[in-house]
């Protein structure tokens, strides 16, 4: 199904920028900001199953693996 909102391809703010990435369904799967951290979304359809993210060099520096989908039971970009 298509989205049919616009969803945010990048957004700056105070000079920085972030930059999203989404499945053709809307969910969000890729986010980073500036030259930074770049968090991945694990999905399995419409639920987050877990999250992890890279720094600059490629290493893990943060994951969470969610039981019942994303925190909160809602998935990023909804």
């Amino acid at each position: 199904m298509p989205v049919l909102r616009p969803l945010p391809l990048s957004m700056t703010k105070f000079g920085l920028t972030t930059n999203y990435q989404y499945t053709d369904a809307g969910q969000r799967y890729y986010k980073k900001t500036g030259t930074g951290n770049a968090t991945f979304y694990a999905l399995d359809g419409d639920q987050v199953m877990g999250t992890f993210t890279l720094d600059a060099t490629g290493a893990i520096t943060a994951k969470a693996w969610y039981i019942y989908g994303g925190p909160g039971g809602a998935a990023p970009g909804r």
